[in-house]
């Protein structure tokens, strides 16, 4: 496998004026410097690779090895950041990495620089005049549908809540007394499809995690349903009978 690295390097004095080194740095530093390369690396946890770590250097070089696809997409972050400074397009770990090693510099007084082994990587730096802070998100209205098996179901009154079991794991969906009471039979551990409202940060596509609502949900088999099937099928035929594919196609291709 084709191999790439992160590099942080930090330069500066610690606030007994010691030039800071491998031999010099707090423990709850190197955990705030892994947790960040970490974030900065894999936001998407479910698409983690593994990645090594080298200290280098008098001052303090991490160098964080990892598959070249991973570093290649990391430069690409890179180079949008030194050319827009803003984080509110990146996702949400990504953005807290970058705050984190912000506060950092300006509480101790260093200065961090971060680079990829690509000759094309640009050098990011931060220090006490860069400002890396996470801003607040625009949010807006949007709805999507869910499915999974409904692990827990209720809680107190005027906090009612699904707990819906999916592949990105377990969502919390809020609801209401009436709505749940209006289900004759149990709904637990049942595979129910959900439609439901939710705020989406517009910059960078994430929905905000508890703004899940309810709007309407039904059981719903995995399995192939040949009539339900037909039937969708047919409902979209009567309206899809009105356009002509051959006349959007050209529109598509700038024909007409």
């Amino acid at each position: 496998m084709e191999v790439g690295s992160l590099e942080i390097k930090i330069t500066g004095k610690n606030k007994k004026g010691i030039p800071i080194s491998p031999k010099t740095l707090e423990m709850r530093d190197v955990e705030l410097l892994l947790n960040s390369a970490s974030d900065l690396l894999f936001p998407d946890k479910k698409l983690r690779e593994d990645a090594y770590i080298q200290f280098q250097d008098s001052s303090l070089k991490t160098v964080i090895a990892s598959a070249m696809v991973v570093i290649s997409s990391f430069t690409q972050n890179l180079s949008h950041l030194e050319n827009n400074s803003s984080l509110s397009s990146f996702p949400k770990s990504f953005q807290n990495a970058m705050e984190s090693l912000q506060n950092y510099v300006i509480k101790n007084g260093y200065e961090i620089f971060i680079k990829t082994s690509l000759k094309d990587s640009p050098t990011i730096k931060i220090n006490s005049q860069t400002k890396y802070f996470v801003s607040k998100p625009i949010l807006v209205d949007t709805e999507l549908y869910m499915y999974g098996k409904i692990m827990d179901a209720g809680g107190a009154p005027g906090n009612m809540n699904i707990h819906l079991q999916t592949n990105d794991g377990i969502i919390v969906l809020d609801t209401t007394e009436e709505y749940l009471s209006g289900f004759e039979n149990n709904l637990l551990f049942k595979n129910y499809e959900v439609h439901v409202s939710a705020k989406q940060n517009w910059q960078n596509g994430e929905i905000e995690p508890r703004t899940y609502k309810v709007i309407s949900m039904r059981e719903f088999n995995p399995a192939y349903d040949k009539k339900y099937n037909d039937k969708q099928t047919n409902k979209a035929s009567k309206w899809m009978s009105k356009y002509k594919p051959n006349e959007i196609l050209s529109v598509i291709r700038g024909e007409k």
